[in-house]
């Protein structure tokens, strides 16, 4: 993911640079002496160290100013839009100059940053009244002082439905991909919220099946964000992803209570079926509660016993890769990894 970032960085910046040579076709390069800099503020923006990267602009920009004014001072050569020159020599004006094209591109980077650390993102589901679907929407909550317009490329809305089968445990998994039409704006006032609508997705529950969750996440290409009159570059937004639990018309819709199926648990008569229908019925807020309730009582149980149980601990946990064996799922009750350290 590091080296991903990297390359777009590097590509809006060699694009930025090429717009801002008056020269045409003239050569965008970086004096060697200045790549360390360069390096540092692509790994501090990397690790969203803005502040980092600041810093080492503002050092950059002074070294830059002094090199240009001590180039003018020795005047060596002409700007007639070459290279800059060989390695182990001084930078020259049209080093410095180069070097200005690069700090001022990453200004528009870090502008960009700046802003939508001040917005946070999310998915929201809604159900149309009397429809089996959902509106997708965009929801943005902004922290600025000053309204905000936040300008994504294009993307897609990835939709993966797992469905629980209470008889044999197993989860059917589908994923869809929705392409969004463009372009796309977001307005937000100023420290105030506002949604854009993305599209629908339809709701749906398999024959047999006891309950789908759904679960969508948006994949929004870089664009920009619009402040002030003043458009800057923005990487991919980052957009918290949203998730529904629908279940079948012949299931109960009342919510169950943790304490419950950790009751139904402490029964060795109860079967797989009787586990499901309430493990899917336990609000999602509360799955880490089940999850605890239900330690001791399938702790208790030997291999053989907690097998029935594997597919209610899968869904509340959403450790898929553990599979049914209940080897693995005892280790993972005894090490209770959702509890915060």
């Amino acid at each position: 993911m590091r080296h991903v970032t990297r390359l777009v960085l590097l590509s809006l910046l060699v694009v930025g640079c090429a717009l801002n040579r008056t020269q045409p076709g003239a050569l965008i390069g970086l004096h060697p002496q200045y790549r360390p800099m360069l390096e540092a503020v692509q790994s501090a923006l990397e690790h969203d160290e803005l502040d980092v990267a600041e810093r080492t602009l503002a050092q950059w920009r002074g070294r830059t100013q002094l090199d240009a004014s001590n180039a003018r001072v020795h005047s060596a050569v002409s700007d007639g839009g070459r290279a800059p020159v060989a390695v182990g020599g001084r930078p020259d004006l049209a080093a410095t100059r180069d070097a200005e094209h690069f700090i001022t591109n990453f200004e528009q980077i870090l502008a960009g940053r700046r802003v939508l650390a001040g917005v946070d993102l999310a998915l929201e589901l809604r159900r149309v009244p009397g429809e089996s679907r959902v509106g997708v929407y965009l929801a943005g909550q902004s922290r600025l002082d000053e309204p905000v317009t936040l300008r994504p490329g294009p993307g897609n809305i990835e939709v993966v439905r797992i469905s629980l089968d209470p008889r044999t445990g197993h989860e059917l998994n589908e994923a869809e991909t929705i392409t969004l039409p463009g372009p796309l704006a977001l307005a937000l006032t100023a420290r105030e919220a506002g949604e854009l609508f993305l599209c629908d997705v339809d709701i749906v529950v398999p024959t047999g099946m006891v309950a789908t969750r759904m679960r969508c996440r948006a994949a929004l290409r870089g664009g920009t964000v619009v402040v002030a009159g003043a458009e800057r570059p923005a990487r991919a937004f980052d957009i918290a992803g949203a998730e529904r639990t629908d279940l079948p018309g012949w299931l109960p819709t009342e919510a169950v209570e943790p304490a419950e199926l950790a009751r139904l648990a402490a029964n060795l008569e109860a079967g797989q079926p009787a586990f499901c229908e309430r493990a899917v019925r336990i609000l999602p807020a509360r799955r880490v509660e089940a999850l605890e309730l239900l330690r001791v009582p399938a702790l208790e149980r030997n291999p053989d016993q907690l097998v029935p149980l594997i597919p209610a601990l899968r869904w509340l946990s959403g450790e898929s890769q553990l599979g049914r064996d209940p080897r693995r799922w005892r280790t993972y009750l005894r090490d209770a990894p959702w509890r915060k350290p």
